[in-house]
């Protein structure tokens, strides 16, 4: 669904029918006819006009009412209508859909004799734009539930009441006008970035052709395509210029080129690194298929990815809690954060592919688990398990699995005597248990937020994966690379007795009985499970992640089906 105020065009609409007078024969009338009626006459007009329900929303005849039928726009302070066209024009530098009216028209007024434009229609006319701008801005132009079942954020949705009633009580409205953009720190920044990557696009992006795959490159070589990838990572920021302009590949093999730029040298291996940190890959200075795939991607693609992150943005507005646990899925971290600062971090192995996607939310973590016992999901008993059952029947006991009667079948004392060929898929009357230990799938720490998505953080024995730049082979719960480390920091606020243990000697002590332990914490926090695949990091940095789970994509199409163009009034320079 898409949630800018496109129902108001059609109430607009049968608002100026209704009145018998369009904004079109409005200005013309007022060129012909520059006195005009009173600020109190335009009040009458308006009472009568958003006063009959038939013809308008009850909220718009509300909010008038609070200031008593008074005019916003076309009153005595042009201000508000001022600002009211500043933002207007601003909507394409933010990502949002530039309303399709024409209103050339009705801001040449502003520039026209006084008094020439103050007529009850364009007032209304003006209020459709406002809510077209300010729903967009504040509600975010598309619905994240809509848009995919693993998105499950509460995004905020104002009515137009709740858009109108400040505009009408404050003192200053085109105060109120301008500062309805998210007041997030991170949105400002990243819609600079937008504005700038726009005119880049305008201007040719990075370049029109790919650098072509080849051996991975290693500092100290030499290789032709060195010249396309120096350029490249000049236009992107992170190499300082060498030439005038880019070279495509087949002109660097014709061309007499000093064999000194075709080197691979330290400065290019430094720039390198920083694209790699700032596209979420290891930053070991080779470029081998991953870094070049990055560096491939077309700057029209990264400003699009930009746009959907800026709506992403506007559906998370309040600011996060002091302390608070940030995950992003596409970057594969996990932060603890406290007073804006993230005080620990530490990679993270999220849903694989689309069957098994992480889900997007937002929770609170109450309670850690040591040494944890590991109840299998049935997908997983019946789909890997059995088979290994079916082949091995010792499978239980050497992985250290119980069986748990989930209907009434007796378990035999041995279970290795059990015929697993006798259920399937369709037919399996257990549950399987896995016992604490280090080969448990869950490791030795989970951490809880209880939640309808079974999903929550854990330890995992399988430690290779979080080697890999990519790192999407869970089940849907989050794997830690140091869940002891987060869980010294989580469970800190739990040992604040001088005398007492501290937070790492007491977990200690707990592991080291493989017990299992429920933790609760004395100080409950939020946890938010995010998806951002573009956003300003730390350092100052615009990081990009792939869109590991498609839904980039998802959001891009509801936002060009709700208008938006990536590059509204952008006009090439001279």
């Amino acid at each position: 669904m898409l949630r800018s105020y496109n129902s108001f065009d059609r109430m607009l609409l049968a608002v100026l029918v209704a009145a018998s007078v369009s904004v079109s024969s409005a200005l013309a009338q007022t060129t012909s006819a520059p006195t005009l009626a009173g600020e109190q006459s335009i009040a009458v007009s308006l009472e009568t006009i958003l006063g009959n329900p038939s013809v308008a929303e009850p909220a718009l005849n509300r909010a008038y009412a609070l200031r008593g039928y008074r005019p916003i726009w076309i009153g005595p302070d042009e201000r508000p209508a001022c600002a009211l066209f500043g933002a207007l024009a601003r909507m394409g530098v933010q990502g949002l859909p530039v309303p399709a009216a024409d209103i050339s028209q009705v801001r040449m007024l502003l520039d026209g004799p006084a008094n020439t434009w103050k007529q009850p229609a364009v007032e209304i006319y003006l209020t459709g734009l406002f809510l077209s701008y300010a729903s967009s801005v504040r509600n975010g132009v598309t619905d994240p539930s809509d848009l995919s079942e693993n998105i499950m954020l509460e995004a905020p949705y104002h009515t137009s009441f709740d858009l109108l009633e400040p505009l009408v009580v404050v003192p200053a409205a085109h105060d109120y006008v301008a500062a309805l953009a998210p007041v997030l720190p991170e949105y400002s920044v990243l819609r600079g970035k937008f504005e700038q990557m726009q005119a880049l696009v305008v201007s040719g992006g990075w370049g029109e052709f790919a650098i072509p795959s080849g051996p991975t490159l290693k500092p100290g070589q030499a290789d032709p395509r060195i010249i396309s990838i120096r350029d490249r990572l000049a236009l992107m920021g992170d190499h300082a210029p060498l030439s005038q302009h880019s070279i495509p590949y087949i002109d660097v093999l014709l061309a007499t080129v000093r064999r000194e730029n075709f080197h691979y040298d330290t400065e290019l291996m430094r720039a390198v690194q920083r694209f790699q940190r700032r596209h979420g890959l290891n930053d070991d200075g080779l470029i081998g298929d991953a870094t070049l795939a990055a560096m491939n991607v077309t700057a029209e693609e990264r400003l699009a990815q930009v746009a959907v992150n800026l709506e992403r943005l506007r559906w998370r507005t309040a600011p996060y809690a002091s302390r608070h646990i940030y995950v992003n899925l596409p970057d594969f971290r996990v932060h603890l954060r406290e007073g804006g600062q993230t005080v620990f971090e530490t990679r993270a192995v999220v849903g694989e592919g689309l069957e098994h996607q992480t889900h997007e939310f937002s929770d609170t973590m109450t309670f850690l688990v040591a040494n944890p016992s590991w109840t299998v999901p049935r997908d997983i008993a019946v789909e890997e398990l059995l088979p290994q059952l079916q082949a091995d029947s010792s499978f239980l006991v050497d992985s250290d699995m119980t069986l748990v009667k989930a209907q009434s079948v007796e378990i035999p004392e041995d279970v290795t005597e059990i015929d697993w060929f006798q259920f399937s898929d369709e037919y399996f009357p257990f549950w399987l248990r896995q016992l604490p230990s280090l080969a448990n799938a869950l490791g030795q720490l989970k951490f809880m937020f209880p939640n309808p998505y079974h999903i929550y953080l854990h330890d995992t024995p399988h430690r290779g994966h979080f080697r890999r730049d990519i790192r999407d082979y869970s089940y849907g719960c989050v794997r830690l690379q140091d869940p002891v480390g987060l869980a010294h920091a989580v469970l800190a606020s739990n040992f604040t007795d001088p005398e007492g243990p501290t937070a790492e000697d007491a977990l200690a002590d707990i592991l080291a009985s493989g017990v299992e332990t429920e933790l609760p914490l004395n100080r409950s926090f939020p946890i938010h499970l995010d998806y951002r695949t573009s956003w300003i990091g730390e350092d100052g940095t615009l990081q990009f992640r792939q869109d590991i789970y498609g839904r980039d994509v998802l959001v891009f199409d509801a936002l060009r089906a709700a208008g938006v163009d990536l590059l509204a009034e952008i006009a090439p320079a001279g």
